[in-house]
């Protein structure tokens, strides 16, 4: 018997949300031996035609009040509709299926109504990382992980935002069907990498760059990132920017609210995320590169960071 994937949907939605992790059930079943899947988009209101965040309508197959079949994974699709206010018959109808469903999850957004449910109480969630803190302030009895690409707290799992909820997707398959199918529907598709659920949801070589506000620090995390195997102590860093060390001290503190040793470990842990994915690199070389004393410590740093080692992460791309 297929497994009854359905996606509820509470218009307007995020496109994305819907259509990335649909596509990836739907090639799992094109790539399996046999069709696994059976999947359903379920909309909150009974209108035929659900309006999405970018202008384009999808139609709905069913009210959710009309589905009959047994369900094995629920996925709450995210969008503005999916946050207050709730229609509290659709929580009532998430709720009374806790114990006939296999699998809760959220995308994005909709980790607020599926948290609307009480199911998620004390239990470790995520969403998209601009709505972490307004989940929290909503639901305090969650335990909210802003950075997690995707959540698995017994059979509930959230995702953050929007392309996140591919990679949640395609975890479920794994789970589903093992890691080759899995790993086949990522090169089928094209994702250049199949994410593990721990890693940050945002780079920190991006965020420090645009979040620089003093003048003189601005060009400074480029210069790293181009000579990461070099010395890149506080005095090499002071004198690049024209500094006493001890002023750069004060004034990167206060840029970057890290010190510099800290910064410094990401942005090379950063760059050897980048280096992982070239064809034949090995964390031995990318150690070397990113000017890490050897492949333990990268290793080392690589977990703190992202959750997952250098050799999980690399298996994981999709090559």
């Amino acid at each position: 018997m297929k497994r009854n994937i359905v996606f509820l949907v509470a218009p307007p939605f995020e496109l994305l949300d819907l259509t990335g992790p649909y596509s990836v059930f739907a090639e799992a079943n094109a790539c399996a031996a046999k069709s696994e899947y059976a999947l359903h988009v379920v909309s909150t209101t009974p209108d035929k035609f659900l309006p999405s965040t970018a202008g384009l309508s999808v139609a709905s197959q069913l009210y959710y009040e009309e589905f009959r079949s047994p369900i094995d994974t629920l996925l709450v699709v995210g969008g503005p509709g999916a946050m207050r206010p709730y229609d509290k018959d659709v929580v009532r109808w998430i709720y009374t299926r806790r114990g006939r469903i296999r699998r809760f999850g959220s995308v994005c957004t909709g980790a607020f109504l599926l948290a609307a449910t009480g199911l998620l109480d004390g239990r470790r969630a995520t969403t998209h990382w601009q709505k972490c803190d307004q989940l929290l302030r909503e639901y305090p009895t969650l335990d909210v992980k802003s950075d997690p690409i995707f959540v698995k707290a017994g059979p509930f799992y959230s995702s953050a935002g929007i392309t996140a909820g591919i990679d949640l997707s395609l975890a479920l398959v794994e789970e589903d069907l093992g890691v080759k199918i899995a790993s086949y529907v990522a090169r089928v598709l094209v994702l250049y990498l199949r994410r593990p659920g721990g890693q940050t949801q945002f780079s920190d070589l991006l965020a420090e760059a645009d979040n620089g506000t003093d003048e003189a620090l601005r060009g400074l995390p480029a210069w790293v990132r181009g000579r990461l195997a070099r010395d890149l102590s506080v005095t090499a860093l002071a004198r690049q920017v024209s500094m006493s060390p001890r002023t750069f001290a004060r004034r990167f503190a206060a840029t970057f609210r890290d010190t510099p040793a800290s910064w410094v470990r990401k942005m090379r842990v950063e760059g050897a995320k980048t280096l992982l994915q070239e064809p034949g690199s090995t964390p031995f070389l990318v150690a070397r590169r990113c000017g890490f004393r050897n492949a333990t410590a990268l290793r080392n740093a690589f977990v703190v960071q992202f959750g997952t080692t250098p050799k999980e992460y690399k298996l994981r791309l999709g090559a």
